[in-house]
């Protein structure tokens, strides 16, 4: 009993899980100027997508004293 109790609380909280994520928002034209790559002295790198997902990367071999705070400038 405990074992079935169990599996339909996993699956209830799957299905609840699948149903509230959405789909990322598309940057809207008055955001447009933030889309593109950034890349911070302390090694992180951020790629900005129009469709509204972005990818983070760090280089872990950076010996920058500054690896504790992320400063993102602009890059063209």
């Amino acid at each position: 009993m405990k074992y079935v109790v169990l599996v339909l609380l996993v699956k209830l909280f799957s299905l609840t899980s699948f149903t509230t994520f959405k789909s990322p928002i598309p940057i809207p034209e008055n955001k447009k100027a933030f889309i593109g790559t950034w890349v911070s002295h302390t090694g992180f790198k951020m790629n900005i997508k129009p469709s509204g997902t972005a990818d983070l990367t760090q280089n872990n071999n950076s010996s920058n004293p500054d690896d504790v705070k992320l400063s993102i400038g602009v890059t063209p």
